[in-house]
Order: C-alpha cells, then sequence, then structure tokens
C-alpha cells in the first residue's frame, strides 16, 4: 500500500516537474519571439517607415509651396501630394496603432496618442487622388481655394518643424539607437498630433479633423 502511494506522488510530482518546465521552456521561448519582434522592428521597420513620414512630409511641402506660390496645381502635382499624403496616412496609422500594442499611450506614460495626423493625412490624399484623376490640365486656383490649401501647406510646414525638432537630421540611426523601448518614436507621434490639432484649430471656419476633404473640397 505505501509502495503504491510512494508510486503515486513520484509520478505526480514527475507530472508537476514537467508542467513546470513545460511553461518555463514556452515562456523563455515567448520572450525570446518578443524580444526577436522588438529588435526587427527597432532595426528594420520603424527607422526606415517613420523616415519616410518625415520625407514625405517634406516633399508634400515643397510641392504646396510651389502650388500656393503660382496659384496653380498640375495634375502631376495632385497625382504627387495623393502618394506622399497616402503614405503620411498608412505609417502613422500603422504606428498610432503600434503605440497602443506596445502599451505606450494611456496613463503609464503620461501620453495620448490619437489618430488626427493619420485621419487628416486620409482626407488630404483622397482629395488629391480625386483630383489628380479628374484634372487634365494646370488649374488656376481661386482665392478662398487658395485659402484652404494655405492650411494644407501649414499642416505639412508644422509636420515637418515637428520632423526636425524631435528627430533632427540623423533620423534613421536615432531611432535605431532609441529602439522600440524608447520614448523617441512616441514623442514623435505625440508632437505630430499636438500639430496637427493646434493647425486644424488655427483655420478661421470650424472644420472637423474626421472630414477634412470636405473642407477642401
Amino acid at each position: 500500500m505505501k509502495e503504491m502511494l510512494y508510486k503515486n506522488i513520484n509520478m505526480k510530482s514527475g507530472l508537476v516537474l514537467i508542467v513546470i518546465l513545460t511553461l518555463m521552456v514556452w515562456g523563455g521561448y515567448n520572450w525570446q519571439e518578443k524580444r526577436q519582434y522588438e529588435d526587427y522592428i527597432t532595426n528594420y521597420m520603424m527607422s526606415d517607415e517613420l523616415w519616410q513620414v518625415t520625407h514625405s512630409s517634406k516633399k508634400a511641402m515643397n510641392v504646396m509651396e510651389e502650388v500656393t506660390s503660382t496659384k496653380v496645381i498640375t495634375p502631376e502635382q495632385a497625382s504627387t501630394l495623393s502618394s506622399e499624403f497616402t503614405r503620411i496616412h498608412e505609417l502613422t496609422w500603422k504606428y498610432e496603432g503600434m503605440a497602443h500594442e506596445f502599451d505606450r499611450v494611456g496613463e503609464r506614460d503620461n501620453l495620448s496618442i490619437g489618430s488626427e495626423t493619420s485621419m487628416v493625412a486620409k482626407d488630404i490624399a483622397s482629395y488629391f487622388k480625386n483630383m489628380a484623376y479628374e484634372l487634365k490640365e494646370a488649374k488656376q486656383l481661386s482665392t478662398e481655394k487658395l485659402k484652404r490649401y494655405q492650411s494644407v501647406l501649414m499642416l505639412t510646414s508644422g509636420w515637418y518643424q515637428v520632423d526636425q525638432e524631435v528627430l533632427g537630421p540623423d533620423t534613421m540611426e536615432r531611432l535605431k539607437e532609441s529602439g522600440i523601448k524608447g520614448d523617441l518614436w512616441v514623442d514623435y507621434l505625440k508632437a505630430l498630433q499636438i500639430s496637427t490639432v493646434k493647425t486644424v484649430k488655427s483655420i478661421p471656419v470650424e472644420v472637423e479633423i474626421l472630414d477634412f476633404d470636405a473642407y477642401l473640397g
């Protein structure tokens, strides 16, 4: 009887040990997998993709400066603006979501990252995409339309200023050095959001952030 009891105890102990070892291996694997995922994002995704946001902000700003100074927009310019604002939308949307995925928003870091920048960029991209499709030749801008385009220029200028102030000239290297666990990319998204909201609020007429294309139209 005692032998059976000891045997059962040993079997249970063995099972418990197997479960513990399995959990340790599984936990170690998950930790390693998460670490590899973070390294991949830092070294191959984040630095390059957020650099593309800064590049597109500058390019869109340059085109808008040309459009507002000449008071004319061409199909080629409309197409370029559509592409650049689409890139800004897609990548800021992606990293705004990633900020939530990595728990980098809310009370823990006293940060709040919304989707204002990506939504405004999406609306502007849609507006210029439709224009590029419909426009057959260069078009003279009315005074009212010019005022609205200047608001777009203000947005891109604000984003470019954020790029310079938060990221500086060595964008990719600084993002790689800071990494996904660092604050740099979060600070960048936060600053973009603040700039976007500030610019939209400065427009003389009331504009809905989620309906910016209606304002342009």
